[in-house]
């Protein structure tokens, strides 16, 4: 009977122990903070070749979310990136947002994709979630059989997201792949046998479209959207083809020529359409094709857009890479951030970041040497600053924007030190600021200093010893907008840097120093001017 007794007994206090355990583990799991988590969906993809496939770029457990970017590489023989668009949830309080994408050649086959979402507006606090919800999704094109993984750059300064005061948010981003598998049986070789007549022999028909349109692009109006694009130059190219699909929310894109379920708005020559009578409540997504006299269709460039004043999407489509700055239009491939978006675009995005730095008029936490890079520029700033210049300041050399960030401190407040001795003062205001994105995205400021650029004739004619033909030369008028600005390149190439000091070493018989001195060796670099 006692036994019974201390058995029943031990079995109770087991029991309370083990709710008490319970307890104490459910309150310390659910004290613990949770980290956001950035993946791929699907996380594995397995396809054959000639496919379109959308990945969407997930989160989840986020709080106040403003800004997504990040670097993927990726092996261009098994997948081709064909655009990117808005997965909703960064829009879904209907606040506009920029989706800026474009690739760029690594070591041969791989490719990065360097992809930028933002929200545009100032004031307005980010969007939560605790369930996944996506953020952009992504098309691709299936070249051949193979695989490949879609692995993000783990750098702060390549691959993250941010709140709506531009502060980093802890995040774990997972990576993906893509498997694409040839199933198409061998071809059939018939036996040889006995001769047959002689004579000429069959040409196979065309089956290869011309290029892809470039520079895609989508303004949009009240009730309209204004599409404009590059045709190629191929000598067989018949036209182009645009559908659409549209959606209350993130419509599916077509994805074929011969899409069912998609409107055609336009086939023909030009380079431009309005597309009129549309809903403001309603998204729409453009897919553009070439096509050839046969006809050969390409894969489609497609897009995003909603009518209403002020969101603007752009589509970095080109690849190659160049040493010349084209400020009239961007660079003529493979940059990042503004430098290949039409005007249009950059007036719009850099306005938006101007917001960013200026009204948030908050302190700034800065470490060591952001805080150095600061003090250096107010002692060169020579006057008195209120609190609100002050702090935007130290917002943009310690957070950057989207389309600055890459630059990283140090080349930010190469920008801001550009501003000053181009304009003799600190940037005071929302327009300073936005010349100031516009500069770190190698794009012309919207203000002028006549006697800077008169300073940089001076520099140029003792370069290139002749007088800027700037009226005539887009080349020569870059090389004075970059030396009296300091605009920075889209891509940096460091042979051409290296070949650049080299000259200004021998022109000028002294080592660069002074932040005019680099810009100098920009223009020799990057304007494309010649003697």
């Amino acid at each position: 009977m006692s036994i019974v007794r201390k058995n029943v007994f031990s079995i109770k206090y087991l029991a309370v122990f083990v709710t008490i355990l319970a307890i104490f583990s459910y309150k310390l799991v659910n004290n613990v903070s949770a980290q956001s988590m950035v993946s791929l969906s699907p996380s594995v993809t397995t396809t054959a070749p000639g496919q379109t496939i959308t990945i969407n770029l997930l989160i989840n457990q986020v709080t106040d979310l403003w800004d997504a970017f990040f670097d993927l590489i990726y092996n261009s023989n098994i997948v081709e990136f064909i655009t990117a668009t808005d997965g909703g949830f960064l829009s879904s309080d209907g606040t506009p947002i920029s989706v800026l994408a474009s690739t760029s050649p690594q070591v041969n086959p791989d490719k990065r994709l360097t992809l930028g979402i933002t929200r545009l507006g100032s004031g307005l606090a980010g969007v939560s979630t605790v369930s996944s919800k996506t953020i952009v999704g992504l098309q691709f094109r299936t070249v051949s059989a193979g695989a490949t993984t879609l692995s993000f750059i783990n750098s702060a300064d390549a691959t993250g997201i941010v709140d709506s005061n531009l502060n980093y948010i802890t995040s774990t981003w997972t990576n993906g792949s893509v498997s694409v598998v040839d199933s198409t049986p061998p071809p059939v070789i018939p036996p040889s046998g006995g001769g047959g007549g002689g004579g000429g022999s069959i040409t196979p028909p065309d089956s290869t479209p011309p290029a892809r349109p470039t520079n895609f692009m989508a303004t949009s109006a009240d009730g309209s959207i204004t599409l404009a694009w590059s045709n190629p130059i191929d000598s067989d190219f018949g036209g182009v083809l645009i559908l659409r699909t549209e959606s209350l929310i993130t419509p599916s894109c077509p994805t074929a020529y011969n899409d069912s379920k998609a409107k055609e708005v336009y086939r023909g020559k030009a380079i431009e359409k309005v597309d009129v009578g549309l809903n403001n409540s309603l998204k729409y997504c453009y897919a553009i094709y070439a096509f050839d006299g046969i006809p050969n269709y390409t894969t489609p460039v497609s897009l995003t857009a909603q009518p209403g004043a002020g969101q603007l999407t752009t589509v970095a489509t080109s690849t190659t890479e160049t040493t010349i700055v084209d400020n009239q239009t961007g660079t003529t491939g493979g940059g990042t951030g503004l430098a290949n978006a039409p005007g249009a675009v950059v007036d719009v995005v850099s306005l938006d970041e101007a917001h960013q730095i200026f009204d948030r008029n908050q302190f700034v936490d800065m470490t060591a040497v952001t805080i150095g890079i600061y003090n250096k520029i107010m002692s060169q700033a020579g006057a008195e600053y209120n609190n609100q210049e002050k702090r935007a300041l130290a917002n943009f050399i310690q957070n950057g924007t989207p389309n600055t960030r890459i630059l990283g401190a140090g080349e930010r407040g190469g920008s801001v030190g550009s501003f000053i001795a181009a304009f003799g003062r600190l940037p005071r205001s929302v327009a300073d600021w936005q010349d100031v994105v516009k500069i770190g995205n190698g794009r012309w400021p919207k203000q002028n200093n006549a006697k800077a650029e008169a300073a940089a004739e001076i520099v140029f004619k003792k370069i290139y010893l002749h007088a800027p033909k700037r009226t005539t030369n887009k080349y020569e008028d870059n090389a004075i907008r970059i030396i009296a600005y300091g605009l920075r390149p889209a891509k940096r190439n460091m042979a051409s840097e290296a070949a650049a000091i080299k000259s200004f070493k021998y022109i000028f018989k002294r080592a660069p120093s002074k932040s005019n001195d680099w810009d100098i060796i920009r223009a020799i670099a990057y304007s494309g001017a010649k003697r």
